[in-house]
């Protein structure tokens, strides 16, 4: 607890302080004080990353979807929770929020390398190759020749042939 009062937002301390309120006090205790703790640090998209996590683990979809929001409005464009709740969407048959969630952090940061190969992988997950190739292009519009953005054409580009040789 001295490290979350020195430094509020250091994820490693409120996950291990998580672990050992649910092992000395049980699951509910330790989700009240991590529901509790990300509306007390509503400006660290680290702290609701970490929460929302930590209670998508224990299933409590809700709360968590609740701390990816909040994280988000925060910043748009903050890579793992704009990951976690764009694929979390995609799993769930909700296409069209996972893809408004791309599309916000996209709009935030319009030049972010990680979010253009996230886009294309989650469009890819929603059963949307050309909407991946396009990701993927934008990318080597802004990074020409990049071997990532390169790597995940050329995957992109399989996965359609590998469609076609099926039908």
């Amino acid at each position: 607890e001295g490290n979350l009062k020195r430094f509020p937002a250091h994820t490693g301390s409120l996950g291990e302080l998580l672990e050992v309120i649910e092992q000395s006090n049980g699951t509910n205790a330790a989700k009240a004080f991590a529901v509790s703790y990300g509306i007390q640090h509503p400006d660290s998209p680290e702290v609701a990353h970490l929460e929302g996590d930590w209670l998508l683990g224990r299933r409590d979809a809700e709360h968590a979807l609740a701390a990816y929001r909040r994280a988000l409005n925060t910043n748009p464009s903050f890579l793992p929770v704009v990951g976690a709740l764009s694929r979390f969407y995609a799993r769930h048959a909700r296409g069209s929020l996972a893809q408004s969630v791309i599309d916000a952090a996209l709009n935030h940061d319009k030049t972010d390398l990680r979010l253009f190969l996230l886009a294309a992988s989650v469009a890819m997950d929603l059963r949307h190759p050309d909407q991946a190739r396009q990701y993927c292009e934008r990318a080597l519009g802004l990074y020409p020749g990049h071997p990532q953005a390169l790597a995940a054409l050329a995957i992109v580009q399989a996965e359609g042939l590998r469609d076609v040789t099926k039908g």
